[in-house]
């Protein structure tokens, strides 16, 4: 009987195993995560290559796949056009940064670039990565700006701002 447990629990293992739909890579339970249209993403190596604010449970493969080419074209921008701007003497050239965290909003006005960056640190300060993805102004079609007013932790209230833009032909 004990065997027969054993081999049971085995198979039903292996009936949870897929395959990413990306890299093709086996992906167990733990492991996967699922999209919208029932298929499956590794999260060792294609989840990772998405922004930590990409909702990936709702994103169909098609959403996922554009969105990580998307991120490599916009990465490969940022650090040879856009990275060099940052450090830039002149104001007018100089890229304007928004934003508090990880994930900041580069704006080159001289060059009419728009760039989501997300910052990823390996151990405190030592080694990081930088994601990007890079639009231009030209293609801002809407843009929503909101305040919220929460407290913070010492219980005082202070305002929160958020800009949700939007770009045709992303």
């Amino acid at each position: 009987k004990k065997n027969k447990k054993t081999t049971n629990i085995k198979e039903e293992m292996k009936m949870a195993k897929h395959n990413c739909a990306i890299c093709g890579a086996e992906i167990g339970l733990i492991s996967e995560q699922k999209l919208a249209d029932g298929n499956f993403i590794c999260r060792t190596v294609c989840s990772k290559k998405t922004f930590k604010i990409f909702d990936k449970v709702s994103a169909t493969l098609g959403d996922v796949t554009a969105h990580i080419e998307q991120i490599e074209k916009g990465t490969k921008i940022w650090n040879e056009l856009l990275l060099p701007l940052k450090k830039a003497k002149d104001k007018n050239v100089k890229l304007k940064t928004f934003g508090v965290g990880n994930t900041l909003l580069h704006v080159s006005p001289s060059t009419g670039l728009v760039a989501l960056v997300e910052t990823r640190r390996k151990i405190f300060i030592f080694g990081k990565t930088e994601l990007a993805c890079v639009y231009r102004l030209a293609d801002l079609v809407q843009y929503d700006y909101e305040e919220e007013k929460v407290k913070n932790s010492e219980g005082k209230m202070e305002t929160k701002e958020f800009c949700a833009m939007m770009f045709k032909d992303t």
